[in-house]
């Protein structure tokens, strides 16, 4: 699952290189990377990075 917010590409895959992750998963984990890197803004994926 890759998700392109701005110039920022995110790739779920760099959180949990060992197993393969749900949706849902790799959701929470790519909201959990980008509320540190966008300091604790709020932001919602794209309908697109849950295909």
């Amino acid at each position: 699952m890759i998700a392109k917010f701005g110039e920022q590409v995110v790739d779920a895959k760099v959180w949990a290189p060992a197993k393969r992750v749900g949706v849902h998963e790799a959701k929470t984990r790519l909201s959990e990377l980008l509320r540190l890197v966008y300091g604790g803004q709020r932001l919602r994926l794209p309908a697109a990075a849950s295909r």
